[in-house]
């Protein structure tokens, strides 16, 4: 079985749901989302989970969480690593996980870097935090119109993050096509 890593909640149906509907991965969703809570945000941890899990049943695949949490700046890629390889083994499967991107989400580029050791990993792009959607790559293959209604539908799943407040507001209204890297 392919594994699709996603840094946070939400990535895995922002960057990758054309993925999942093509491959059909386990999500491993590495960061739980404290900080919104933190910076007063009425957003839980729980909440983003039961997000994820109603997501990714829209788009047909399982998903688990490694549990880190996206507040604590102790979290480096070998931490990463070690929590991979405690969930899932040696995971020898294909791999999708986020490219290493200059001016990305340090976290992103943290899971990136995670598996730079693994010869099967396919890279999705994010973003670059002053440059917005990164689209340097090639586009991932929409194989059916419906598709993408199945990803709008999985990212109305996420309502926690709908209040313009947020700073990921403008992930989800922006055109939807999503890419690997070259």
């Amino acid at each position: 079985m392919a594994i699709f890593i996603s840094p946070h909640n939400d990535d895995e149906t922002l960057f990758g749901a054309f993925t999942l509907l093509r491959t059909n991965p386990l999500v491993v969703v590495v960061y739980d989302s404290y900080l919104q809570e933190q910076r007063g945000n009425p957003v839980t941890w729980q909440q983003r989970r039961a997000e994820t899990v109603a997501a990714c049943e829209i788009l047909g695949v399982g998903a688990i969480f490694l549990g880190l949490s996206d507040a604590d700046p102790g979290v480096t890629a070998g931490v990463i690593r070690d929590k991979l390889r405690g969930a899932l083994g040696d995971f020898n499967e294909a791999v999708f996980a986020p490219a290493i991107e200059p001016g990305g989400h340090e976290q992103h580029n943290l899971v990136a870097a995670a598996v730079e050791d693994r010869r099967t990993v396919c890279r999705y792009l994010t973003y670059e935090r002053h440059a917005g959607k990164s689209t340097a790559g090639h586009a991932v293959p929409i194989l059916t119109p419906r598709w993408i209604g199945k990803k709008l539908r999985a990212l109305a799943c996420y309502e926690s993050q709908w209040d313009p407040k947020l700073g990921c507001y403008p992930h989800f209204l922006r055109e939807q096509t999503e890419y690997y890297a070259t």
